[in-house]
């Protein structure tokens, strides 16, 4: 018989991982009919509604600081709900707008409530992950593979849910609906989400304050290695920028095939990231993000092939290589939040749970910069310049070096073969159980009593 304990646990899981897909849904739910509507239906222009779309983005990055350096894993709860429900509200919000027709109002509107959604989603971004690894400790690797899958299938699921309840209702039945699912988690998350208690970590040995996530932040180490982790997660927003017009112009392709073909992108990353999970559990992070970094700048750097060999000009060449590069976000995003982790273990920042706070935050930070990088500088200044397909050349040749700094920078760490490890005191390692407290009655613990975990 299943225990209550596990049964908790899992509902706690299913919730965060949830979350996170709404999180991908809210992002992608807007591509397939809002710059149309916007346009034509309103009145915005191209710029206004890039401002829009990018609002979030620049808004999540801005605010990941504030987050980590204010947030506590005692509050966790209290942010991860707070952040819920204000992507549900914000989101119910931007379909409300499509009853505004005045252009600068709309404008202004849907702008103000794209950065208030990206600030709500710093807070689930931050703190989804350390709350889900808590449920099932010696999982952590897995479930934190698991938890990027989701926002990759919500990234999938999006457009086509938002053109659907777009042609069925119009254009605020997308966000109601997205906001609806939202709302119901958020409530449940404040139900069933237990606290973390002052006694549920391990003790650093340096200060926990505001200057906590500054300094954790200014290792050099881990300067060193987000910048080739920066340079992979580009890819996504060079793909946004500038696949699809590869697609249309150099091969015939129509807005609908299109988006077909971009599924394969979103659903290998699905599909993959929970493997990569369980090969982090086996030890191997280092080896993970190198692969990962190695098939990026090839995916890349292979798309200029069509522009010596015009045979290969083709969806049957070009296919593969939007998989991969699926594939290699996916073995990059929980090998570098494992990597991020020990890093900080390493120099000092004993306290897990604050760890991947500081982490995820990081982690948030670091793809948001990346996104934004790949859609502005590479996809914006050197495809102007360069074209597409030695923009593709440059672009693996550069991810193709720093994939060689990343692997020295492991090598020096050490950090090639690690076992994934969940530093646990009689507190973390508690479960969502009940207790007995002082005077008998039952109480509620974070994380049920099991030994230090250890992946064989």
């Amino acid at each position: 018989m299943v225990d209550a304990s596990f049964i908790h646990r899992a509902l706690v899981l299913a919730i965060g991982i949830m979350v996170y897909m709404c999180e991908g849904i809210n992002v992608a739910i807007l591509a397939p009919f809002f710059p149309p509507y916007a346009e034509d239906e309103v009145g915005l222009s191209e710029t206004q509604i890039g401002l829009v779309v990018g609002a979030f983005d620049m808004a999540n990055f801005c605010s990941q600081f504030l987050v980590a350096s204010i947030v506590r894993p005692q509050q966790q709860k209290l942010f991860f709900t707070l952040g819920t429900f204000l992507s549900a509200g914000c989101v119910g919000l931007f379909g409300y707008c499509g009853n505004e027709s005045r252009p600068t109002v709309f404008f202004v509107c849907c702008l103000s409530i794209r950065v208030m959604m990206g600030v709500g989603a710093s807070f689930v971004f931050a703190c989804t992950t350390p709350i889900v690894t808590r449920t099932f400790p010696e999982k952590a690797a897995f479930i934190t593979s698991v938890a990027q899958s989701a926002i990759g299938a919500g990234a999938m699921i999006g457009p086509p849910l938002g053109s659907l309840m777009y042609q069925l209702g119009g254009y605020s039945w997308p966000f109601y609906l997205s906001a609806i699912i939202e709302l119901v988690l958020a409530v449940a998350a404040l139900l069933l989400v237990p606290e973390l208690r002052p006694g549920d970590q391990v003790t650093s040995t340096r200060k926990v304050d505001n200057t906590t996530y500054f300094r954790f932040v200014s290792n050099p180490w881990l300067l060193a290695l987000s910048v080739p982790i920066l340079s992979v997660f580009a890819i996504i927003g060079y793909k946004d920028v500038a696949y699809s017009l590869f697609l249309r112009d150099e091969l015939g392709m129509t807005e609908e095939d299109i988006g077909y073909t971009f599924i394969a992108i979103a659903g290998c990353f699905v599909l993959t990231a929970p493997l990569f999970g369980i090969a982090l559990q086996k030890g191997v992070a280092g080896y993970t993000l190198t692969l990962a970094m190695f098939l990026g700048c090839s995916s890349v750097a292979l798309l200029a092939v069509p522009a010596i060999a015009p045979k290969t000009r083709s969806l049957l060449y070009v296919l593969p290589l939007f998989a991969l590069t699926g594939v290699a976000i996916a073995a990059l995003c929980g090998s570098c939040f494992f990597l991020f982790e020990k890093i900080a273990e390493h120099n000092g920042f004993e306290d897990q749970a604050m760890n991947r706070l500081m982490v995820s935050s990081w982690y948030y930070t670091v793809r948001s910069v990346g996104r934004i990088t790949g859609s502005f500088l590479v996809g914006g200044v050197v495809l102007q310049f360069a074209g597409f397909y030695r923009t593709c050349l440059i672009y693996g040749g550069v991810d193709l070096l720093l994939t060689l700094f990343a692997a020295l920078v492991i090598l020096r760490l050490g950090f090639f073969r690690l076992i994934y490890q969940t530093v646990q005191t009689e507190g973390t390692a508690a479960a969502l159980v009940e207790k007995e407290g002082p005077d008998g009655q039952p109480v509620h613990s974070i994380l049920q009593s099991i030994s230090t975990a250890s992946a064989c």
